[in-house]
């Protein structure tokens, strides 16, 4: 006899209580300068029979990573006495949030501020405070578990568009129009035992960097997504964002010309009441109902190989345009670890989570910022299922493109400049991440 799914759901805030140094653009240094609106966190607890899950949304550029990214899991896994595949931590990727770390592993000459003891301190207090926000959120939504079923709804949006553009026979992070996008919007919808809609989650893929490098802390258009819904359903209806496989899109709106420019808080606001028109219209498309629910959950790594480069082996001419200092800023990084014996990593790890809701819906989860090709692909390693990818789950440590995307190069191809590694991907990102997908699916008991 199959047990009935039981649903909590808590929010509490992420607001610091003092200045941060802020996440997402390299170029903003300083402090941030008071708060637009609210951070916000979501805890969702699913539980069936002993199975549990919590979902959390979460207003950040992303989840810590490295030692701050284990340390924080093992807290969470201590405080809830739970495995660490029910831990699925979604940043929405605001560019207005607080940094939670205090730096990349390399930087050029021209940022080496932010290697600043007060950044770093700033950055790990910060992190302190996540963790028990998150334990927080997560302890009171099991708290308030209440039986629940689920849904789901499809529509379609225009506010993503491409942002790899070719120029001058490089990839740079400029408005393509006619580039791909994911452009499906996404409803989780949670339903009480009365049949009353209590909870409404979106999934959408693009960078929420709507408002620029400004010093203000901002949760950018998921936020002005919920306020807009907020206004609409009634403070009741809690709402929630998932971040998508976003990393080749930025808002529509913010492209002029050839450029990208940030738009105001004003327009932050009509934007969010544009995604609100579009959750409607999939809404009156219609609900799917998951009558059966088969909760369960894995985890594991998927290790994709780096190709071998060196400065003469021709990488150095074909970087995105802008990167000259970050270039040169990685040779000297590997040449300074290579003098010490240390070696830059061959392989890379993808920290994948995967959550089956129902026999036929699951979300995947992945440590990185997937582009919305290889986002599609490995959704589709699941067929007959509603699967939904989520990239920045429990972690960001850089791009992850499709080998289409990989082989054009530009900058989300390039995020072993940044991290010291040993070269881009090796060809077969697509397969080796598929095949992960299904063999932690094989994984979960099928007993439903």
């Amino acid at each position: 006899m199959q047990q009935n799914l039981e649903v909590g759901l808590k929010i509490v805030s992420l607001d610091p209580a003092r200045p941060q140094p802020m996440a997402g653009f390299y170029s903003r240094t300083g402090f941030s300068q008071g708060a637009q609106d609210p951070l916000e966190l979501t805890a969702v607890y699913f539980r069936q029979g002993g199975n549990e899950v919590w979902v959390c949304s979460a207003d950040l550029c992303q989840f810590p990573d490295h030692d701050a990214k284990d340390s924080g899991l093992r807290f969470l896994q201590d405080r809830l006495s739970c495995a660490r595949s029910s831990l699925f931590l979604n940043a929405s990727h605001t560019h207005g949030s607080p940094t939670v770390n205090a730096h990349p592993a390399v930087l050029p000459p021209s940022l080496h501020g932010w290697f600043d003891p007060r950044y770093e301190a700033a950055s790990r207090s910060y992190c302190e405070f996540l963790w028990e926000r998150v334990a927080q959120a997560c302890e009171a939504a099991r708290e308030i578990a209440r039986p629940a079923s689920l849904l789901s709804a499809l529509g379609t949006t225009r506010f993503p568009m491409n942002r790899r553009r070719t120029v001058n026979g490089h990839v740079d992070n400029a408005p393509c129009p006619d580039g791909d996008i994911e452009n499906r919007i996404r409803l989780l919808g949670i339903q009480d035992e009365y049949g009353k809609l209590r909870a409404l989650g979106m999934v959408l893929a693009c960078h929420p960097t709507s408002t620029g490098a400004q010093p203000k802390l901002t949760a950018d258009f998921p936020g002005a997504w919920r306020r807009a819904m907020r206004e609409r359903l009634g403070d009741r209806m809690n709402f929630f964002f998932l971040q998508g496989s976003g990393g080749d899109a930025r808002p529509a709106c913010t492209a002029k010309d050839e450029h990208w420019q940030p738009v105001d808080f004003e327009s932050l606001e009509r934007m969010g009441q544009e995604l609100a028109d579009e959750t409607e219209a999939a809404i009156e498309n219609g609900w799917r109902a998951y009558p059966d629910c088969a909760l369960a959950s894995t985890r594991a790594n998927c290790d994709l190989p780096c190709l071998p480069l060196s400065a003469g082996s021709g990488w150095v001419n074909e970087c995105a345009p802008g990167l000259d200092a970050y270039r040169k800023a990685y040779l000297e990084g590997i040449a300074a670890d290579r003098a010490r014996g240390v070696e830059p990593p061959s392989s890379i790890p993808v920290d994948l989570s995967l959550v089956r809701l129902a026999p036929d819906l699951a979300l995947i989860g992945a440590d990185c910022e997937i582009l919305c090709g290889l986002g599609r692909t490995m959704e589709a390693a699941l067929p007959g299922v509603d699967a939904i990818l989520c990239g920045l789950t429990n972690g960001g440590f850089g791009y992850v493109p499709d080998d289409v995307e990989n082989q054009r190069g530009g900058y989300e191809s390039e995020s072993y400049i940044f991290e010291k590694w040993g070269g881009p991907f090796a060809p077969g990102i697509d397969n080796r991440l598929s095949e992960a997908v299904r063999s932690l699916w094989r994984s979960l008991p099928h007993a439903f």
